[in-house]
């Protein structure tokens, strides 16, 4: 056995804290003038870092492993030397390792909470986000201001027709038709806003009725302060149009 090899247990208690006394103050002195015994503790207290940082939740490095366990099982020492090691080093050693495991628990039911808040958190803003579109299309229905409009091209029992609702201080809008002749799919509804001061007709949305003949449109995005003199609905391309294309189906005018 060289000089080495015979404090080869003793680096590997001393790494993980398991050695104590007059054990502990040999060792300690034997590494002050060995730089041999020196590099191998670095590599000891490295290796049981990573067995530490992997627990629980993945496999320690292979290479980490087994050099740890060599060097603390492999020698012939061990036996002759094992009564010198105290019942309260061997004490240490198991709390050092309930204290890793408890501490990989924890990070890892951390990482989980983690995970739960963001998704609870991207649920709720979906959540709001729906709440203020329903909020802003109760306010328009309900506005005392709001125009609301009957599109009809003839006052008879189930023809097409279709009302609007409109804001004209926010430039929201939306239009409820019922009884629409079916289109070829290339063909879509378009909705024009008629402006009172005769400017050209300004586009207000496309839709399509379903196989009921009802459909509904939602456009928040028109300009605000456009006052409406009527409202038109017309058969166009399935892009839609600049301008409409005549004839016009349903028409209205306000007051």
């Amino acid at each position: 056995m060289t000089p080495h090899e015979q404090y080869a247990e003793d680096l590997a208690l001393l790494a993980i804290g398991a050695l104590d006394g007059a054990d502990r103050e040999l060792v300690e002195s034997h590494l002050a003038s060995c730089a041999a015994c020196r590099f191998e503790l670095q590599q000891l207290r490295r290796d049981a870092g990573l067995l530490a940082l992997s627990a629980p939740v993945q496999r320690p490095p292979e290479a980490a492993r087994n050099r740890f366990l060599r060097a603390i099982a492999a020698e012939p020492r061990l036996l002759r030397k094992s009564s010198k090691v105290r019942w309260w080093s061997w004490g240490a050693l198991a709390t050092t390792a309930a204290l890793l495991v408890t501490t990989g628990l924890l990070w890892r039911n951390n990482t989980r909470l983690d995970q739960a808040l963001k998704s609870t958190e991207d649920e709720l803003r979906k959540t709001q986000a729906e709440l203020r579109s329903k909020e802003q299309l109760v306010s328009l229905l309900t506005a005392p201001d709001a125009v609301q409009m009957l599109l009809t091209n003839a006052p008879a029992t189930k023809q097409p027709q279709a009302r609007v609702v409109y804001h004209k201080d926010t430039g929201r809008l939306l239009l409820l038709a019922n009884n629409l002749i079916p289109l070829p799919a290339d063909k879509v509804y378009e909705l024009w806003l008629l402006p009172e001061d005769g400017s050209a007709p300004v586009p207000a949305g496309l839709f399509k009725p379903n196989a009921s003949g009802y459909s509904t449109l939602v456009n928040e995005n028109l300009k605000a302060g456009v006052a409406p003199k009527a409202f038109a609905v017309t058969v166009e391309p399935a892009a839609g149009s600049t301008t409409p294309t005549m004839p016009i189906i349903l028409v209205t005018q306000s007051g």
